[in-house]
């Protein structure tokens, strides 16, 4: 049986980092609102990236729904979500993956799995522009995390392994495998102070040496 550790990545803040997939699901909003409205929810968004709204959003993408509101149906919200996915995929944005984090997978054993709730649209591709092609051993879209999260570990044939989740909302990437009784690392961008992960660090590059070493040790303890 398989002994190696694993390491359960997310996708957005987590392995691919840059604000601009966010700013472009805004700015798609925004075309659905009056004109005299045009630029107000980017203005916010910004400020909240920034650190200037505190925790007050879970994230960019919950930022621009709570922001606009009613005012757009989820249908709409959906289609614009769509819409910045496809350019993502197109490699017109900004994004980069965390520094380290390419050596950190190529040079382990342990089975890396990239779960998040975005849909399959170009995936592959965007792993390509951040250097991370052939990182993954497993890719799951459209994971529906939190609950999502239940069913994938509760069916999956662990055993003794290791596991180890890295996120950036606890809700969703992390709650679920501290539960399980899992290694969690918690990219807390916004200092909101959510849950009792076992590592926590304001950027994904502050988590390395600690995943690195929990790699070693859980991989000493399986020989």
């Amino acid at each position: 049986m398989d002994a190696a550790p694993i390491l359960l990545f997310d996708f957005d803040g987590t392995t691919c980092l840059g604000d601009d997939p966010v700013l472009a699901y805004a700015h798609e909003v925004e075309k659905l609102l009056p004109a005299d409205e045009f630029g107000v929810i980017e203005t916010e968004l910004n400020a909240f990236l920034r650190g200037d709204r505190g925790s007050v959003f879970l994230d960019g993408y919950a930022a621009v729904a709570q922001l606009v509101g009613d005012r757009c149906s989820l249908d709409d919200l959906a289609g614009c979500y769509l819409r910045s996915r496809e350019q993502l995929a197109d490699g017109v944005l900004d994004v980069h993956a965390p520094a380290g984090l390419a050596d950190l997978l190529a040079g382990t054993d342990a089975t890396a799995v990239l779960v998040t709730n975005a849909p399959d649209i170009g995936i592959d591709s965007v792993l390509g522009q951040l250097g991370l092609a052939q990182a993954f051993d497993h890719v799951v879209t459209d994971a529906a995390k939190p609950a999502g999260m239940r069913k994938m570990l509760s069916a999956a044939d662990i055993g003794e392994r290791s596991v180890a989740a890295i996120g950036d909302i606890w809700i969703n990437d992390l709650a679920v495998p501290h539960e399980f009784g899992y290694s969690t690392a918690y990219i807390d961008r916004f200092g909101r102070g959510d849950g009792d992960p076992t590592w926590r660090a304001v950027t994904p590059e502050a988590l390395i040496d600690e995943l690195a070493t929990w790699l070693e040790v859980s991989t000493g303890e399986q020989t």
